[in-house]
């Protein structure tokens, strides 16, 4: 109703503010970081004038290199030449800023590889360990999703996460960007595979940095007698971790601890490298051009390792994906309209078949997990929406009804409850993960708009899918 529209609304709102400042505080506090160090002169900073002389004198021996430079700078209009220029770049063996990124690269698969060598196999859909609660309601009689059409998360990073190719397959991409990278002599020994969370613990410290001596609190669930607006990450959280074993808590809350140095790694690295690109290539210090050269960072950084931090991501949420994929479970052959959609935009056919709507919305939801880079997904859920506008639009415009109808209207909380079913369909739950690392990743002036927006609604759905799972209880635990 319509005091359940406000305070889903405000709760859409409140959390984009507080992701904003968040970003704000945490980029603030890298640049003074990044100001400490210049005033220090830390030893083995890169210098910038002599990385501009060898920049220049390796494009000295490359056509390509002086033919894009003079098209970037009298074609300012055309944005893409720039991302096109710094992405090539990156990918040209021997190439000092890419010999950079290489260095960063490993740097960051390194603090990774240990965490990953003690995961499990990733969840996913269908989730058997569980039975529904005393009174819960029970699954419809009428099937509308073939077992083969439920597609699992088969993208994830494989559940044999200790072998050898994922090593040799990025090492070999890595050398291969630069050579003179010395690896560690035990790259290849699992000797040490049954080692406990205390030694992993010791084997991550981050450029000696002491972590912190407790772990995050979690928060008890808000207690909102009235419509009550959507779970908090906190409450959420508390209900995935009830579904995970002592070993599994334990394991989560190591990898969330040493996320937050991670993530600090990636972003500190990132700025190092704009900072870098511009210095070198002054003719793309413009707003256009800034934004550029800041996207095809992101396109050719987190490709050779984003498979792997997703993984990690993954033990950090897994509690919340076991309680997301137990709601796919439980939910997954529902109709639309036992998911809270409202009848006019059920989209039902004419001879009343059991044909699921939104496929396009769901089948663009599936493609998040095939992409690399934070921005490229942004993308794709903000398509995830559109599709559903489009899908709204088609069926009723098929029926003669025209763009202001009331048919067509579509509220944040009609787009909720339908984000809620293009999730239960899509059996993924590892989007708890996906927009934990894109909320984490991705520049807050990118989250200002229809793409923060949107992200922050299909968030706000997982949350409260996952809240569905509180009327089911695991079996393992």
């Amino acid at each position: 109703t319509l005091m359940r529209k406000v305070q889903e609304n405000l709760a859409i709102a409140h959390r984009r503010q507080q992701v904003l400042l968040q970003k704000m505080k945490e980029r603030q506090q890298r640049l003074d970081e990044e100001e400490e160090r210049h005033r220090a002169a830390v030893k083995g900073l890169v210098d910038i004038e002599e990385l501009r002389a060898s920049v220049v004198k390796f494009e000295e021996k490359i056509r390509w290199c002086r033919q894009v430079k003079v098209k970037c700078v009298s074609q300012p209009q055309d944005s893409g030449l720039i991302h096109d220029f710094v992405c090539k770049v990156f990918s040209t063996e021997g190439h000092p800023l890419s010999s950079l990124l290489g260095q960063y690269q490993y740097d960051i698969y390194q603090k990774l590889l240990p965490l990953i060598k003690h995961a499990s196999a990733p969840i996913t859909v269908p989730l058997s360990s569980f039975v529904p609660k005393a009174g819960a309601k029970h699954l419809p009689v009428q099937r509308i999703m073939s077992s083969d059409k439920l597609e699992t998360a088969s993208q994830a990073l494989p559940s044999d996460v200790s072998n050898h190719s994922l090593e040799s397959r990025l090492t070999a991409l890595l050398m291969k960007t630069d050579p003179h990278i010395s690896l560690p002599e035990n790259m290849d020994n699992d000797d040490d595979d049954d080692e406990g969370l205390d030694q992993i613990l010791d084997r991550l410290e981050v450029d000696q940095r002491e972590p912190s001596k407790s772990f995050v609190a979690l928060s008890a669930p808000t207690k909102e007698e009235k419509p009550s607006p959507p779970p908090t990450p906190a409450a959420v959280r508390k209900l995935g971790l009830s579904w995970c074993t002592n070993d599994e808590v334990d394991l989560s809350e190591v990898c969330e601890e040493h996320l937050k140095y991670i993530v600090h790694d990636v972003h500190t690295f990132m700025d190092h490298l704009e900072r870098f690109l511009l210095s070198v290539y002054g003719e793309f210090c413009t707003v256009s051009g800034r934004d550029q050269c800041r996207s095809a960072i992101e396109a050719s950084f987190f490709p050779q390792f984003w498979h792997v931090l997703l993984s990690v991501f993954r033990l950090a949420n897994i509690g919340q994906e076991k309680a997301l994929a137990a709601a796919m479970t439980s939910h997954h052959m529902k109709l639309p309209a036992e998911m809270g959609v409202p009848e006019r935009l059920c989209l039902k056919s004419e001879d009343g078949s059991s044909d699921l709507p939104y496929q396009n919305a769901i089948a663009e939801l599936k493609r998040v997990t095939a992409l690399t880079s934070p921005l490229s997904k942004l993308e794709c859920i903000s398509s995830v929406s559109r599709a559903i506008w489009a899908a709204v639009e088609t069926y009723w415009s098929a029926r003669g009804k025209g763009k202001q109808s009331k048919e067509m209207s579509l509220a944040s909380d009609d787009l909720l409850n339908i984000l809620g079913y293009v999730i239960v369909q899509s059996g993924l739950p590892q989007l708890v993960s996906e927009c934990s690392a894109m909320e984490e990743f991705i520049h807050e002036g990118y989250l200002m708009g229809e793409e923060g927006f949107c992200l922050t609604t299909l968030m706000t759905a997982l949350a409260y899918i996952s809240s569905l799972a509180s009327k089911l209880q695991p079996t393992n635990v």
